[in-house]
């Protein structure tokens, strides 16, 4: 297994693991919240992450560790209105 190799590793939290992510999005408390504007090029881009360490009501997952959600959007002038948005859920695991 990846984790075995004694390193460090964020892996995505997608739809092929569907109990997980029930999990994830039914008991997520963040810990910690950071949020980034940044203006250039003639766009706005704010981006959005949490973390989490707290696994209760997480399912046993082989070396995880921090959960840690990310969104982020952007607008523009030659942008759509709104791009749709990135969102998805990093997790932390190591040995």
């Amino acid at each position: 297994m990846i984790i075995n190799s004694g390193n460090d590793y964020i892996a995505a939290l997608k739809g092929n693991q569907p109990g997980l992510l029930k999990d994830v999005k039914t008991n997520f408390t963040p810990e910690f919240t950071y949020e980034q504007i940044n203006k250039g090029h003639g766009r706005v881009e704010k981006r959005h992450v949490s973390i989490c360490q707290n696994l209760d009501g997480i399912r046993p997952w082989p070396g995880l560790t921090t959960l840690i959600p990310v969104k982020s959007e952007r607008r523009g002038k030659n942008l759509p209105r709104k791009c749709q948005p990135f969102t998805g859920t990093r997790c932390a695991l190591h040995d």
